[in-house]
């Protein structure tokens, strides 16, 4: 009878204390991967944006999508346009994106659909994204390479990087400034309790 009490005993002593020293030893490292420094990087990230609308690319989702939540928690945050650059080669994103934001955004015509046929080829890409950076701010969300950098630059600010024009040399990148300098400085200053 004793030792069936005690067993009893020890079940619940297990059935108590277990659960609770597994959450005295889980809960700080849930506490520190709670999404919180992923929400601090997104919000770092859209921090040196203008205040005009500006076009936000990125080869991939998830970058998008942290910008994209960055940006909503943002009262009054003007209307950037953001562009997954790996949908750019079709027709419907362009006219999804048309869509989305008329004023900073055209679809093809039937016309240009017709002499472009799909995947767009680089050579149309390239001039799209001149075109862009010729007359409105353009931003990376991440290092990147490939044929859209024949003509640009990226520019680092910060978490992201503006697309700039080339010089007439393509060989020489834009000098950096002492200003950038600083501004990076600083940016990743305050990144560093992040």
């Amino acid at each position: 009878r004793f030792v069936a009490q005690a067993g009893m005993g020890l079940a619940l002593l297990v059935a108590v204390a277990g659960p609770g020293w597994l959450i005295f030893q889980n809960l700080p490292v849930v506490r520190r991967n709670d999404g919180r420094a992923l929400g601090q990087m997104a919000e770092m990230m859209v921090t040196g944006l203008p205040a005009e609308p500006a076009f936000l690319l990125s080869d991939g989702a998830t970058e998008l999508l942290l910008a994209e939540a960055a940006l909503s928690r943002r009262q009054g945050s003007p209307p950037h346009l953001l562009i997954h650059t790996g949908f750019l080669p079709y027709h419907r994103y362009h006219a999804k994106l048309a869509q989305r934001n008329p004023e900073h955004w055209q679809a093809l015509t039937d016309e240009e659909s017709r002499l472009n046929p799909e995947p767009l080829p680089p050579q149309t890409l390239n001039r799209l994204i001149n075109g862009l950076v010729r007359s409105n701010a353009v931003f990376y969300l991440h290092p990147s390479m490939g044929s859209y950098f024949e003509e640009v630059a990226l520019v680092q600010q910060g978490l992201i990087f503006r697309l700039a024009l080339l010089s007439d040399d393509p060989d020489v990148d834009p000098p950096v400034t002492p200003e950038q300098v600083a501004l990076n400085q600083k940016i990743w200053t305050d990144a560093a309790p992040v």
